[in-house]
């Protein structure tokens, strides 16, 4: 039997020289010029579309690009502006810019047509406003001061310090109570319902808000602004 035992042992020394000789061509393998330009772009083409694919679905399930288009929030932003929204784990806050969306809010109207006062929606597409008060909150508005008052839930009184309010040097004016129904009248007391928020323009003067309108729910918000891109890239405040 010992003959037998000393050929396969030399078989098996066989089979272990060819496989190293095999592994040393291959690590030895020389690409043309043609061939590795062509490995250098497939590369890159993998790469780049896996990028994309990346920011395709962040901006799908994560961020937002939106355009402000209007004045009511002037000169914190300003129409054209390029911004970055997003409502992960969103909770409202007072101060936060945040674009609302599927608004179903009515105003009454005049029709040139009929020339009768009609119910008219009041937006025609998503907004965007500073959060003022949020639910629980009750909201106090001297139009003649350009003052609003807010008091939390535990009944402390704020007189909100606004820098960013565009103030144009009169009065702002009450609202009619016929032409917005839900409208907050001067010194009004206000509390915002649940779930909802109140919402204004920092442009004061030119902004159709919740002191028109009245609260806004909370899932109507699309998301908070977190940064503007263009055309001076900068977190608004």
């Amino acid at each position: 039997m010992a003959p037998f035992v000393i050929v396969n042992e030399i078989n098996t020394g066989m089979d272990s020289m060819k496989k190293e000789q095999s592994n040393h061509e291959s690590e030895n393998e020389v690409f043309t010029p043609k061939q590795t330009t062509a490995r250098e772009i497939f590369d890159w083409v993998q790469t780049f579309c896996q990028a994309l694919f990346a920011v395709v679905i962040i901006f799908t399930f994560f961020f937002k690009f939106v355009t402000v288009d209007g004045h009511s929030m002037d000169y914190t932003l300003s129409h054209g502006d390029r911004l970055i929204i997003s409502n992960i784990n969103y909770t409202p806050q007072r101060g936060d810019i945040v674009v609302i969306h599927d608004l179903e809010t009515e105003i009454i109207g005049y029709n040139q047509q009929t020339g009768a006062l009609e119910s008219q929606k009041a937006f025609g597409g998503p907004i965007i406003k500073r959060v003022i008060a949020t639910e629980g909150e009750k909201v106090v508005i001297d139009y003649k001061n350009w003052k609003i008052r807010v008091t939390d839930k535990d009944g402390n009184e704020i007189v909100l310090d606004e820098p960013y309010v565009n103030y144009t040097g009169n009065p702002l004016y009450e609202p009619n109570s016929m032409v917005y129904p839900d409208s907050i009248q001067n010194l009004e007391e206000h509390v915002v319902a649940e779930g909802c928020v109140f919402v204004c323009g920092d442009n004061r003067s030119n902004s159709l808000d919740s002191r028109y309108v009245g609260d806004i729910d909370e899932r109507k918000i699309l998301g908070k602004v977190l940064v503007r891109v263009l055309p001076n890239p900068g977190i608004p405040e």
